[in-house]
């Protein structure tokens, strides 16, 4: 596989594309993408206000979510979650 063509290089590419909005009003905003280690998305499984949720590619996770700020170490020791990178969109 290509450096171009890795997953989540695609996923940025994609929320970049959508989140664009139109010629001269384009919006800026933060998500902060975190990988799910355990388990999969369900309820009660991560913390509320996911922003969107996105199947993994990877083995090392069962799903990748993003949200609009930033989890704290608390969220993030309770639900088993790594703090992958953070995008402005």
């Amino acid at each position: 596989m290509a450096s171009n063509d890795h997953p989540i290089r695609t996923l940025i590419q994609e929320l970049r594309r959508l989140h664009r909005g139109p010629p001269g009003k384009e919006r800026k905003m933060i998500l902060y993408f975190y990988g799910m280690r355990n388990r999969g998305f369900s309820i009660g499984c991560q913390p509320g206000n996911v922003y969107e949720r996105y199947d993994s590619e990877t083995p090392e996770y069962h799903d990748i979510i993003a949200y609009t700020s930033e989890l704290s170490d608390y969220d993030l020791y309770v639900y088993e979650l790594d703090y992958l990178f953070k995008m402005e969109v």
